[in-house]
């Protein structure tokens, strides 16, 4: 059984060998893929045209659109119910202990403070390189305790630019 949140409403689908169990009701949607981002469904004799918008599957979520309008379906398991209940919701969060230069260049702008709370993707710093400005994001969740450089200031390959907690 998953949970599934949209907005404020909360629902719990069951898959059966029948078809579908939502909220305890037996439903029989006909769904059919069209592409990678667009399902169509019918259900009851309506229709639903489903747009993917976006995929993250590190927190469980999914951006959609249902005949246009726009919203967030947040999934949670059984077992991440569970670890939830028990306080161990990051356990297998992925955490990060410091990131250091990918490449030589100059470090151009600096998005974060000492003490900021980071997640995986977050924008950390842009990073000038070959007449490029690349925006380095973090490969994980953590608090940051220390910046180890300064706009405008050289770096190296693999110098440490940021530690965390």
């Amino acid at each position: 059984m998953i949970e599934t949140f949209i907005d404020s409403f909360q629902f719990q689908i069951q898959k059966q060998s029948s078809g579908y169990k939502m909220n305890g009701q037996e439903i029989n949607p006909r769904i059919q893929r069209v592409n990678e981002h667009l399902w169509k469904a019918t259900l009851n004799d309506r229709e639903f045209d489903i747009f993917i918008q976006k995929v993250d599957h590190e927190n469980q979520e999914v951006t959609l659109s249902i005949n246009g309008k726009k919203g967030t379906v947040k999934l949670e398991s059984r077992a991440a119910k569970l670890l939830k209940s028990l306080g161990m919701e990051n356990a297998f969060k992925k955490k990060i202990e410091n990131v250091k230069a990918p490449m030589p260049g100059l470090i151009h702008s600096i998005m974060v403070n000492q003490g900021d709370q980071i997640e995986q993707g977050d924008p950390l710093f842009i990073l000038e390189a070959m007449k490029m400005e690349n925006v380095i994001k973090s490969s994980g969740a953590g608090i940051i305790s220390d910046i180890h450089v300064k706009p405008k200031e050289s770096v190296e390959k693999n110098q440490l630019l940021i530690s965390f907690e």
